[in-house]
């Protein structure tokens, strides 16, 4: 999937630095902030589970190539760490099949992931050093992680279990739940960027982006994953009579470096 994005990225590239073969291409690298966020199409009054945004980095380079006048083609690979936090009270955590047992306090769950992403962008020249840039991109998921928050110990009953049974239970839950997110999120992610780049004399530039996501991140068919085995799965539309929506968005902010 990997090797297919990067071709088509070429195959684009070159078809517009073959039209402006007598214009400059520029190359360039951006770092910064990254902040994603996940939204949920579907509210279910009864259990409310937020999902909340994520901080992280990202990093890439890009190339801008003329095509004419005030415009300019501008595709890019970049890598970004995002992901999402959810959080729950201890009365719903027992519906999240987690294995906590008597939890009582407020469950945070963050998982981290980590994105290749390839953005086609057109880009207009706004003044010397303002530029604006717009255009989709396609993303995929390399890799995820999940993590609880460490006031663990308000989320059992007092003498429910002892540390170290519940230092194993979570790490199980921690397994599992990773292993069912990663089997429930789509890897794949299609989506549009807007942003806009100002640019000093030495080549430094600073810039700010938002990417929403078009495609449906949740797969049609679900899957709950304990210790290893699939304790159940169905269809959201046969089984809640609707199907829940999920996309991704961020926001970028960083600086840069153009050769």
């Amino acid at each position: 999937m990997i090797i297919a994005m990067f071709i088509a990225t070429v195959a684009a590239t070159s078809a517009v630095s073959t039209a402006s073969a007598q214009q400059q291409i520029k190359y360039g690298v951006r770092a910064g902030f990254n902040n994603s966020t996940y939204r949920i199409g579907i509210k279910d009054a009864s259990f409310s589970v937020n999902p909340g945004s994520k901080a992280g980095i990202y990093l890439g380079g890009q190339a801008i190539i003329p095509i004419q006048g005030v415009w300019s083609f501008q595709p890019e690979l970049v890598y970004s760490m995002g992901g999402l936090k959810i959080s729950g009270k201890g009365e719903q955590l027992e519906l999240l099949e987690m294995g906590l047992d008597g939890a009582t306090g407020t469950l945070s769950i963050s998982s981290t992931m980590h994105h290749l992403n390839i953005p086609l962008l057109v880009r207009m020249q706004a003044s010397d050093k303002l530029s604006l840039m717009a255009g989709p991109y396609i993303a995929y998921r390399m890799a995820l992680g999940v993590d609880y928050n460490d006031g663990m110990e308000n989320f059992m009953k007092e003498g429910a279990m002892d540390e170290e049974l519940m230092l194993e239970e979570i790490a199980n839950a921690k397994k599992s739940l990773k292993t069912t997110l990663d089997e429930n999120l789509s890897k794949l992610d299609i989506g549009f960027t807007i942003g806009a780049e100002y640019a000093f004399d030495n080549g430094l530039f600073v810039d700010m982006r938002y990417n929403f996501g078009l495609i449906n991140h949740l797969k049609s068919d679900y899957k709950i994953v304990m210790d290893g085995e699939t304790v159940e799965e169905g269809s959201w539309k046969k089984d809640m009579g609707v199907e829940p929506k999920m996309k991704r968005s961020s926001f970028q902010i960083g600086v840069g470096y153009r050769f």
